[in-house]
């Protein structure tokens, strides 16, 4: 998916339209490794698959450490400023406050970005795992297929 970290950097800056296409080419490459195609096979390359995903998974999960980290410098001076004026606070009312900081609705923009990848990355290994469990059942069957031809003869 990300070939270094520059690309990964760049993938979450691009405009909505731009994002929102490859996401949807990123959940045909996701249909492409739940679907089975031959039972053996498949099941001898999920364990890489399933390694790569995970792979991906982290260095998002990284960078979303990153952002989080930013947007906590970000809006440090606007909580002080929030924090001293004399009015009830909520999160949600931080959060609006802290939306007319540009940088700030920039970076929150980016990790909504980075969580919907990284949700898409949390359900192709739930999916792989069922699919692991889906092989694992067809081999057994092919097996016993296999055995009851061969007694029949």
């Amino acid at each position: 998916m990300f070939n270094d970290i520059t690309e990964l950097f760049a993938y979450f800056d691009l405009s909505d339209t731009e994002f929102f296409a490859s996401i949807l080419d990123l959940k045909s490459r996701l249909k492409q490794d739940i679907q089975i195609v031959e039972t053996s096979n498949d099941l001898e390359a999920l364990p890489a698959v399933a390694q790569f995903w995970l792979a991906q998974k982290a260095e998002l999960e990284f960078y979303k450490r990153g952002v989080e980290k930013e947007i906590r410098r970000v809006a440090g001076p606007s909580l002080v400023k929030i924090a001293k004026a004399p009015s009830y606070l909520s999160n949600r009312i931080v959060d609006i406050a802290l939306q007319d900081n540009v940088e700030y609705s920039q970076l929150s923009d980016k990790l909504s970005r980075v969580q919907l990848v990284i949700d898409l990355l949390n359900s192709i290994t739930t999916s792989l795992w069922f699919k692991r469990d889906s092989l694992v059942n067809l081999a057994i069957a092919q097996r016993k297929q296999l055995a009851y031809e061969q007694r029949d003869w």
